[in-house]
């Protein structure tokens, strides 16, 4: 099942916003869903993704990228869909 790490590539210096990055990596087979959520609400604007990447080894690693603006006592996880998985996964920001 895949490995997943949430973490910060840009912070937020008032003028530009944050940029957050899930990454699910080791998985097979290859297709998989990753989605934003915050508050619980899912996030459509400020999301880039990139196409599933083969790591070798036959399994594959995904990146997402969420651009926002930090609002203090949010809560932003990211969400995982994978075959291997029996429901979503949340990992939290």
């Amino acid at each position: 099942e895949p490995e997943v790490e949430v973490k910060s590539v840009k912070q937020s210096d008032g003028s530009h916003p944050a940029m957050l990055m899930c990454s699910a990596y080791s998985f097979f087979p290859p297709h998989i869903k990753v989605t934003w959520l915050r508050n619980g609400r899912e996030v459509q604007g400020g999301v880039t993704s990139t196409e599933e990447m083969a790591d070798g080894d036959w399994y594959y690693q995904v990146h997402s990228h969420l651009e926002y603006t930090p609002e203090s006592g949010e809560e932003i996880s990211c969400v995982v869909e994978h075959a291997s998985f029996s429901k979503p996964m949340s990992y939290k920001w």
